[in-house]
C-alpha cells in the first residue's frame, strides 16, 4: 500500500506509427533491435538469418530522398525506410580468423555508446564479433567461452568510464566474464551464480554496476572493480519485500554499495578471533563467502531470469521469470537488501505479465514528461510517466509501476514478439518479432 501511493500513477500511451515505415529484408525472425544513443538516428537487426541490418531514420535514409533523381521517385514513399547496409552470413569460421559476417541466428546487438562508427554483435554459437560501421565488416573476433554451441551468447558493452568493457555471459557457465574490446583479453571474472547466465544488464547512471540473472533463478548486483565473489553486492531476495524487511539506517548510494550485507561485530579475545580464522581459512576457499551465503535465496521461485531491465534513474529493478512469466518490480533504494515490491501485474485473462518458457523476454521501460489538463480541478501541467513494456505472445502490453492489469495493449505484429527497444529519449518503442516485421509506437 505505501508502495502504491509513492509512486506517481502516469501513463505514456503508445500507438502504431505509420511513419516511419520499416521495410525488413529478413524473412526470418528479428531477435534483437538497437538504436544508437549518440545520435538516435541508426537502428540495428539482428536477425535469425544470421545477417545484421541497419536503417537510418531519418529523412536521408528515407526511400524518396533515395531515389532521388530516378525515373521511379514519383513511387517513393518519404516514410518507408529501406536498410542502407546489411552483413552477409558466411561458412563457420577456423579458430582466430575474423570472419566477414556470422555463421548462425545473431542473438544480440548493440551500437558503441558514444560512436555510431562502431557496433557489437553476439550470435547463438557464442561468438563476439565488433563492426566498423562504415566498412561493414568485423574487425574483432572474441570468443569468451569455449565450445559454447548453443549458448546465446549474451553481451552488453558497458556504458560509462572508458567505453571499453563487454560484459559476457553463457547459458552453459556460470561465470559472467569481462572482455576488453581494445586487445580482446578477458579481463576477470564476476563468480556467484551455480547455473548458466541468462540476463544482463548495466546500470545506467553507475558504469561499474552489473546486474546478472541466471539459470539458478537469482538477480545479483556485482561492482566490477572487485572480482570473484567478491564483487557481488547482492542478492534478490524474493522473500525481501516491502512490509517484511527491517530497513537499517544507511543511506542511500549511487553504486549500490548500501545494499552490502553488514553483520555486527563481536566482541571476542584474540585467541577465539584466531581460532575463527583458521577454521575459515581450512574450509572456504578465498572469494568463496557469497556463494555459500546465498545457497537458498531465489529471486524468482522457478526457472531461470529471463529479462532484466534497470529504470533510468537507477532506483528500481524490474526482472521477470523464464518459465512463469512472472514481472518483479525491484526497490534499490533501501539497506541491506532489494525489497521486492508487494505488486501483481496480471495479463487479460489472469495470467502472468509475460509470455513464459522463453529464453529471453522482451521488456522495456519508458518514462518523459506528460501533460495533464484536470477539468473538474481546473489545474493543468506536466508530471513524469513511467511505463513498462511487456511482451506477451504477438501483443505488447503496457503497465503502470502501482501493478494490476495493463493499462494498454498494443497490436501489430502477426507473430511472437521478440524484441522491444526504446527510441528518442524513452518515448518512443521498436519492436521486432517472429514475423520478421519491425514496427513503431509512439
Amino acid at each position: 500500500m505505501a508502495f502504491a501511493k509513492s509512486v506517481n500513477q502516469s501513463f505514456d500511451a503508445k500507438e502504431l506509427l505509420t511513419d516511419p515505415e520499416i521495410i525488413s529484408p529478413h524473412q526470418s525472425s528479428i531477435n534483437c533491435l538497437a538504436v544508437d544513443r549518440a545520435n538516435g538516428r541508426f537502428l540495428l537487426a539482428g536477425s535469425a538469418d544470421g545477417t545484421v541490418s541497419i536503417w537510418d531514420l531519418t529523412k536521408w535514409g528515407s526511400e524518396h530522398h533515395i531515389r532521388q533523381g530516378t525515373n521511379n521517385n514519383t513511387l517513393a514513399r518519404k516514410s518507408a525506410f529501406h536498410p542502407i547496409a546489411r552483413s552477409i552470413k558466411v561458412t563457420a569460421p577456423r579458430n582466430y580468423d575474423i570472419p566477414g559476417g556470422h555463421s548462425s541466428s545473431v542473438a544480440h546487438v548493440q551500437w558503441y555508446p558514444v560512436d555510431s562508427g562502431a557496433f557489437l554483435s553476439s550470435a547463438s554459437d557464442g561468438t563476439l564479433l565488433f563492426w566498423d560501421t562504415n566498412q561493414m565488416q568485423p574487425v574483432l573476433r572474441v570468443n569468451p567461452f569455449d565450445d559454447d554451441a548453443g549458448g546465446g551468447g549474451i553481451a552488453h558493452l558497458q556504458t560509462g568510464g572508458d567505453h571499453s568493457l563487454i560484459a559476457s555471459g553463457s547459458w552453459n557457465d556460470d561465470a559472467i566474464k569481462l572482455v576488453d574490446i581494445r586487445s580482446g583479453a578477458h579481463s576477470h571474472e564476476l563468480s556467484g551464480h551455480r547455473d548458466g547466465i541468462s540476463a544482463l544488464r548495466w546500470s545506467p547512471n553507475m558504469p561499474v554496476v552489473l546486474a546478472s540473472g541466471s539459470k539458478d533463478g537469482t538477480v545479483r548486483l556485482w561492482d566490477i572493480r572487485k572480482s570473484g565473489s567478491r564483487a557481488c553486492i547482492t542478492v534478490c531476495n524474493r522473500e525481501v519485500t516491502a512490509v517484511s524487511s527491517f530497513k537499517p539506517n544507511r543511506p542511500y548510494k549511487a553504486d549500490y554499495s548500501h545494499l552490502r550485507e553488514s553483520k555486527p561485530k563481536e566482541k571476542s579475545s584474540s585467541l577465539t578471533k584466531i581460532k575463527k580464522r583458521k577454521r575459515a581459512s581450512a574450509s572456504l576457499a578465498p572469494n568463496y563467502y557469497q556463494h555459500l551465503q546465498s545457497d537458498y535465496i531465489l529471486s524468482h521461485s522457478i526457472g531461470h531470469v529471463s529479462a532484466l531491465q534497470f529504470f533510468p534513474n537507477g532506483h528500481y529493478l524490474a526482472s521477470i521469470g523464464g518459465i512463469d512469466g512472472d514481472l518483479c518490480l525491484w526497490d534499490l533504494r533501501t539497506a541491506g537488501c532489494p525489497q521486492r515490491q508487494i505488486v501483481k501485474f496480471v495479463a487479460p485473462g489472469g495470467t502472468r505479465a509475460s509470455t513464459g518458457r522463453l529464453r529471453k523476454a522482451p521488456m522495456a521501460i519508458t518514462t518523459g514528461p506528460l501533460y495533464y489538463n484536470n477539468s473538474t480541478s481546473s489545474q493543468e501541467g506536466t508530471r513524469t510517466a513511467t511505463s513498462i513494456w511487456v511482451a506477451k505472445n504477438h501483443n505488447i502490453l503496457g503497465f503502470g509501476m502501482e501493478g494490476g492489469s495493463p493499462q494498454q495493449v498494443l497490436k501489430g505484429h502477426l507473430n511472437m514478439i521478440t524484441c522491444i527497444e526504446t527510441w528518442e529519449p524513452g518515448r518512443r518503442l521498436v519492436t521486432g518479432s517472429r514475423d520478421g516485421m519491425i514496427l513503431c509506437w509512439g
